[in-house]
């Protein structure tokens, strides 16, 4: 079973959705070309994905969908804010998966 999420359209009828494999627990986008383009389908890894840069609407939709996922998380960087460390202290280490972006 696979769950599809719509990520974009685009003016000529180009569609990205984002697909979550159950079975395999692989995440990818899905490319679906407009008709007068031949309809042709590609199925992109995640991580492959978001590799190709920023720049295109596409990967500015998934990032914005991806940036939902923090709306209502409570913290100091949804403030903005981080706390100051003591003079002389040395910074703190990142979490596991910060400093990706």
């Amino acid at each position: 079973m696979t769950a599809m999420r719509e990520i974009y359209v685009s003016g000529n009828g180009d569609t990205w959705h984002l697909l979550w494999d159950f079975e395999t627990g692989h995440t990818f986008v899905r490319h679906t070309a407009n008709k007068p383009s031949g309809g042709n389908i590609v199925d992109i890894s995640l991580p492959v994905f978001l590799s190709l840069g920023r720049d295109g609407p596409e990967h500015q939709a998934l990032w914005a969908m991806i940036g939902t996922l923090l709306v209502g998380h409570s913290s100091n960087e949804e403030t903005g804010s981080t706390p100051s460390p003591e003079a002389g202290a040395a910074a703190p280490e990142p979490s596991p998966g910060k400093g990706i972006l």
